[in-house]
């Protein structure tokens, strides 16, 4: 199945799915889970039945292997209404334009494996993600993911993911999908990944090729972090933070594994924020996270103090 076959680009991550949702549920009646699944993603024609079934159990917060087939959706009105009152995208500031303590910050941490390092040649493997709510509950999301290709030697070896392991886990569209209904639900959290450049590229890549919107989320990365608040550690891998901190990551190199020890990381790294730079809101966390290194900056000059222009290349007399 193609995601791209209907207007789902009009799958914003504003209240698009959540309307999909209410309009369906004010007809009163038990709702097939391909017929929901089809809406959610603005698809012409439902998916598998297994995708279906997936795709609603992430978007209603459910076990896929419990939801009834049709479904009533009014027994899930209590669920949903838990985010109803969410802001329609991720900001840093409140509705009063005061900055978001971070004591009420939350954020989605996660991790893919991949089969390759390349976001162009290569493809996503599994997806790990865990929700760290501002009270420090947490909501895990995984799925193995089907590349369609035979996962090098390499990979294997590290992840101890095999080709029998994925024969029957979704395309990297169909996991996309489920991946975007379950993030939907925590619309006030920032997407936050180690090595963060690495796994975005690689979910831009495969969202623009399933036909998927982009993520519009604010992105932090735990190793820019690090650097910020540990500038005495030489090493900012994701097993050296683990050991620095004493987190113990259950399955490493697996993409849930791995974002749970990330999540534990970061919490780490934010209470540090907050006594080494005084850091007290997600602005400032963001704006610590961005700051250039003093070697990068070395090495680019001096730069303007203010707004003005910078010729790079030397100017003709």
């Amino acid at each position: 199945m193609n995601f791209a076959s209907g207007p789902v680009r009009a799958l914003l991550r504003d209240s698009v799915m959540e309307r999909a949702f209410a309009t369906l549920r004010a007809r009163g009646e038990p709702v097939a889970l391909g017929q929901l699944a089809a809406k959610l993603l603005a698809l012409q024609s439902p998916p598998s039945p297994a995708i279906a079934r997936r795709v609603v159990a992430a978007f209603v917060g459910a076990s896929a292997a419990a939801l009834p087939d049709p479904i009533d959706l009014a027994s899930f009105e209590g669920d949903r209404a838990a985010h109803a009152d969410a802001p329609s995208r991720v900001e840093s500031r409140d509705s009063d334009g005061a900055s978001v303590r971070l004591s009420r910050a939350e954020f989605v941490v996660v991790d893919l494996e991949t089969t390759g390092l390349s976001a162009s040649r290569c493809t996503i493997l599994e997806i790990g993600a865990v929700w760290v709510g501002a009270d420090g509950r947490r909501q895990p999301f995984s799925t193995l993911v089907n590349p369609n290709v035979s996962i090098p030697p390499a990979i294997r070896a590290l992840t101890g993911i095999d080709d029998a392991m994925v024969a029957d886990a979704p395309p990297v569209a169909e996991a996309l999908g489920e991946f975007l209904c379950w993030i939907e639900r925590f619309p006030c959290a920032s997407f936050v990944a180690h090595n963060a450049s690495f796994d975005a590229n690689f979910l831009a890549r495969g969202l623009a090729a399933a036909g998927l919107p982009p993520l519009r989320r604010h992105v932090l990365c735990t190793r820019r972090l690090a650097r910020r608040v540990l500038p005495e550690l030489r090493r900012l891998g994701l097993d050296r933070l683990s050991y620095h901190f004493g987190v113990v990551n259950r399955a490493p190199h697996r993409a849930l594994g791995d974002a749970e020890a990330t999540a534990e990381v970061l919490v780490r790294l934010v209470d540090l924020a907050r006594s080494r730079a005084r850091v007290e809101t997600l602005e400032e966390l963001f704006a610590l996270n961005a700051k250039t290194p003093a070697q990068v900056r070395k090495k680019l000059g001096p730069l303007p103090d203010g707004p003005r222009y910078l010729f790079l290349d030397p100017v003709p007399a």
